[in-house]
């Protein structure tokens, strides 16, 4: 697979596939490199020395192609591959700490909810009651209730979970 700029590939046609694939970076962290297939063949991006180019996240190489016109409108396939390197670094620190100050979060989170899922219903039943309101407003604000009943629904059952097993 040639190594080529991505002003080149550029110049080469509309791109018909992009694949990000996950590598890890000598931090211990992880960047992208990217294939861009045109014209049926595909090329590995390179940076200005030659070497395969790396970008920190798939938007920063989305961002270089869409500046080089790249994107066609009607879309473009995006495959991201090894992801199995994007997990989570394991916690060390204090975890009954952490979980805590989990359950706090949780506990506000879930407060604002309960907040929100009172106005939604509010401006629901006031919506429901004026003719004028469009019938897609008014069901576009039930979607909102019942997404923010869902979530306070889990935070209530993460903050008992967590609970239970902070204090057996």
């Amino acid at each position: 697979m040639a190594r080529k700029h991505l002003q080149v590939i550029a110049g080469l046609g509309t791109p018909t596939a992009f694949t990000l694939t996950a590598v890890q970076s000598a931090k211990n962290d992880f960047a992208f490199k990217a294939e861009v297939t045109v014209a049926g063949s595909t090329h590995m991006v390179a940076a200005e020395d030659g070497r395969i180019r790396s970008f920190r996240a798939a938007d920063d190489f989305l961002a270089a192609a869409g500046a080089l016109s790249m994107i066609p409108p009607e879309g473009l396939s995006v495959a991201l591959e090894g992801m199995e390197l994007v997990q989570p670094k394991p916690f060390t620190g204090n975890i009954i700490a952490k979980n805590t100050a989990l359950v706090a979060a949780y506990v506000k989170r879930k407060t604002d909810g309960d907040a929100r899922v009172v106005k939604l219903t509010q401006e629901i039943a006031l919506m429901q009651a004026d003719p004028t309101v469009p019938a897609a407003m008014l069901t576009e604000r039930q979607a909102q209730k019942d997404g923010v009943v869902d979530l306070v629904a889990w935070l209530a059952s993460e903050i008992t979970r967590i609970n239970a097993i902070l204090n057996p």
